[in-house]
């Protein structure tokens, strides 16, 4: 169901997911019944829900962010921010960011991991992996658009298996929301 712009016919569309019949004609003709009031308070339930699915679908794209979330697309496209810019600036900036500055330095972070975890990253593995939500049409007018989710894989050795928590912590402050990561410890046991 698209967002309707009017509350009232929210509330007529729940009354039809009723069943038909002279009883519950008799409860929504009467405006103060049970089952009329009920339907008002689904109705603008749903109403409320839409509207904030459609606010949060709007934040999640960069082209229709607001003020509430340009600062955490800085932070992590451009790793500043810069406040004293207008948002269709601070747009404008990240939207020249190449996709070469996007890239993760994992030989960075395994120098880092290396030093203050004795940890070290033998592997990532990416794939991607498309994820469909509410994929609907109306004529040929797509509704809504996929999200690409990338499934990473990690494999790493490390000395002290009780620090995974502080290196999966570190690991993700630098990969984006659509990362599913999955760390494959791989240690030793035959040690000398």
């Amino acid at each position: 169901m698209a967002l309707i712009n009017n509350e009232e016919r929210y509330i007529e569309a729940v009354k039809e997911l009723y069943p038909e019949g002279s009883f519950f004609e008799k409860q929504f003709a009467d405006k103060e019944s049970d089952l009329s009031n009920l339907a008002r308070a689904q109705a603008k339930n749903l109403y409320d829900f839409r509207i904030e699915l459609n606010k949060l679908w709007k934040e999640a794209r960069l082209e229709t962010c607001t003020e509430d979330t340009i600062a955490d697309y800085e932070r992590v496209y451009s790793g500043k921010t810069n406040p004293h810019l207008s948002l269709e600036e601070r747009k404008a900036n990240l939207k020249l960011v190449s996709n070469q500055s996007l890239q993760i330095d994992w030989q960075l972070i395994n120098n880092y991991i290396n030093e203050e975890y004795k940890a070290n990253i033998l592997s990532v593995d990416e794939k991607i992996m498309p994820a469909f939500f509410g994929d609907s049409r109306c004529g040929q007018k797509r509704i809504y658009d996929y999200r690409a989710f990338s499934l990473l894989i990690i494999s790493l050795t490390i000395e002290e298996i009780n620090l995974i928590d502080k290196i999966e912590n570190y690991i993700n402050q630098f990969l984006l929301a659509n990362k599913i990561i999955f760390f494959k410890i791989i240690n030793n046991i035959n040690k000398e």
